[in-house]
């Protein structure tokens, strides 16, 4: 039967409402697959970032310095007194006081608890200047650890009282340390002492009998000398089979530099008489600026001359190390900067110290050259060392006294 024209334009109306409705579907369709890519990027992109600022958290430290060409990077646990070779063979140190502050671990070091007695006497107020008197103390990081005492000290009254002294760094580690303190009648008073005003004669270590010993041990025999030696007659000194010298140059002491009264002299007939010469550098140094200052003034004094052994710092004066305002990590960076400026000149360096102080104190990097100076008949020191001060009694002719001898090593 034939359709109405009414029908067939009814038909024509449902057919495109269908078109239209499966278009709109299938945009609808395209609209949420688009949303939904977009959605997984954005969650990935999420959960990429969070991952990456996790991992930068934990990440080492990065530190730069100017005058590096590189950039060191370091694990905070990894920054200790101890220097990290860069990869232009120098060293850096993390001086950033708040970063040491929070690695700060260990408690300051008593670095002599031989003295456990305070003598005072009653015309003396008892307080921290007097314990400054007897205390010898560092921290690693802490330049002015703060010292605490209880116990009652009657200082109107003679008698012997017991006091526990603390000693606190800025991160709050301590230590502890039990002392003495006597108070003596003030009429009269001297302090008490232990050093004998009776001179007696040395138990001198001779020279040939030091070669017998411990020359094969080395490749070269020499004695290292100061104004204390005074007038030496280097030709006997040669003949008697040393081999070099190392003279002290210059001495800081109170915050002034002066040349050694003999150093021209001892300079000038030790190489005349053919003995290989060295330097050494008495330091008491706090600062980076002081050492460096002084480092050029003891080049200065040798006129462009090269030496024959590397140029030493020796910073000996640890007796109440606490009053140069100073931690271990200043300390041990006050080498670094000599080395540096030694360097910059064209002369290498050497370090100074007994077996107790390098174990102790410097904990040298492996690329420091050491003096070690340990008075035994072997050595104990774990660590390398370029030469070994065996005695500071030995007996020479050439010299009236005493003199340190030592051994160029292997």
């Amino acid at each position: 039967m034939k359709k109405s024209q009414a029908s067939v334009d009814k038909e024509k109306a449902k057919a495109e409402d269908r078109k239209s409705s499966d278009k709109n579907a299938k945009t609808s369709a395209k609209i949420l697959v688009v949303t939904g890519v977009i959605a997984g990027f954005v969650i990935l992109a999420t959960v990429a970032a969070l991952i990456l600022y996790l991992r930068n958290s934990s990440d080492p430290v990065e530190t730069t310095d100017a005058s590096l060409s590189s950039t060191t990077t370091t694990s905070p646990t990894e920054l200790t007194a101890v220097t990290v070779a860069d990869q232009d063979g120098g060293r850096k140190r993390n001086m950033d006081p708040e970063q040491l502050k929070a690695l700060d671990a260990k408690a300051p070091y008593i670095l002599d608890k031989k003295n456990l007695t305070l003598d005072i006497a009653k015309s003396e107020k008892m307080g921290l200047d007097a314990l400054d008197g007897v205390l010898s103390y560092i921290d690693d990081y802490d330049s002015n650890p703060v010292v605490t005492y209880t116990g009652d000290v009657n200082d109107k009254a003679v008698g012997s009282y017991p006091i526990t002294v603390k000693i606190t760094d800025w991160a709050g580690n301590a230590v502890s340390l039990d002392l003495t303190v006597k108070v003596w009648d003030s009429t009269g008073y001297t302090p008490p002492t232990t050093e004998s005003t009776k001179e007696v004669e040395p138990n001198y270590y001779h020279f040939d009998k030091f070669v017998s010993d411990y020359g094969p041990r080395g490749t070269m025999v020499g004695i290292d000398v100061s104004k204390w030696q005074g007038d030496i007659d280097f030709n006997k000194v040669k003949a008697a089979g040393c081999e070099f010298v190392i003279m002290r140059c210059g001495v800081y002491y109170e915050k002034e530099f002066k040349l050694d009264p003999t150093f021209e002299k001892n300079y000038a007939n030790a190489k005349a008489a053919g003995l290989k010469v060295g330097i050494y550098y008495a330091s008491t140094d706090a600062t980076p600026e002081e050492v460096k200052e002084n480092a050029n003034k003891l080049i200065d004094a040798l006129n462009g001359d090269k030496l024959d052994f590397p140029l030493t710092f020796d910073w000996e004066n640890f007796g109440h190390i606490q009053r140069y305002k100073m931690s271990l990590n200043e300390l041990c960076n006050l080498y670094d900067v000599f080395e540096e400026a030694c360097n910059e000149r064209g002369y290498e360096t050497m370090l100074y110290a007994s077996k107790y102080y390098l174990t102790e104190i410097w904990k040298p990097a492996d690329s420091v050259t050491v003096w070690l100076a340990q008075y035994s008949k072997k050595v104990t020191y774990t660590g390398s060392y370029y030469m070994w001060q065996v005695s500071d009694c030995g007996k020479i002719d050439g010299i009236s006294g005493p003199v340190d001898m030592d051994i160029l090593m292997p």
